[in-house]
């Protein structure tokens, strides 16, 4: 069994629309034991709605603010060996069965520790009748390579959290130590990404655009945001 875990902040349209698209698409429901939804600065008449919207789901709450803070407090409330993490500004495109796909990927490499929902055009690989691409870490300089940068996730080291599966284990020893300069800081994020390259885990994406963003630049990191129309 897994945990399913989402980190939200003043977005609950973009949150709404997520969770309606992962109820639909998503043809693994059997395999998640536990929801959990941690709230970043929500008001708190959006947190009663989203509880009245999904009652399954329980409701963390992030005082101190921080996305860093919030994976923290979720790492803190985990009981699996796996998590299917998302954030608020995602959208699941296609009805499938991709939490068993993911394990099915997992189970061609023990290297492999994170199975994403999102394609990159990085290395292909087929076992049997299994199919992903398998990122691999090979910093460029965007502005002379972006044209390859745009299409794969070369530049970052391995553990992200777009989308998908991660075992938990290897995510806390990814996050061991560290802790936010600010509410905004994201370079922590970095970090992780390399640490757990580094340590010699792998990430595959899945074969298939699952997945589409929907809240780039929209978050409290950016000062000409739009919170007025994704956040009510």
């Amino acid at each position: 069994m897994i945990t399913f875990t989402c980190t939200t902040s003043k977005r609950i349209n973009l949150f709404k629309k997520m969770m309606l698209s992962f109820y639909y698409t998503c043809l693994d429901m059997d395999l998640i034991s536990d929801f959990i939804v941690i709230d970043d600065g929500s008001s708190e008449e959006d947190v009663v709605t989203m509880k009245k919207l999904f009652p399954k789901i329980r409701y963390l709450n992030n005082s101190i603010g921080g996305q860093l803070e919030s994976i923290k407090i979720l790492m803190k409330n985990v009981k699996t060996d796996y998590i299917f993490h998302t954030e608020d500004d995602w959208n699941f495109l296609i009805q499938d069965h991709y939490i068993k796909k993911s394990f099915e990927v997992m189970k061609t490499d023990e290297r492999i520790k994170q199975v994403t929902l999102r394609l990159w055009k990085c290395m292909y690989i087929k076992h049997d009748d299994i199919e992903y691409r398998m990122h691999v870490f090979s910093p460029m300089d965007y502005k002379t390579e972006w044209d390859i940068i745009k299409l794969n996730d070369c530049t970052i080291g391995g553990l992200t959290l777009n989308p998908g599966i991660i075992h938990f284990p290897t995510m806390k020893k990814c996050f061991e130590g560290l802790n936010q300069k600010s509410k905004e800081d994201r370079t922590w994020d970095r970090i992780i990404a390399k640490r757990f390259w580094d340590m010699g885990y792998r990430r595959a994406n899945l074969n298939v655009e699952y997945i589409e963003h929907t809240g780039e630049g929209l978050s409290s990191r950016y000062p000409n945001k739009d919170l007025e129309k994704y956040g009510k």
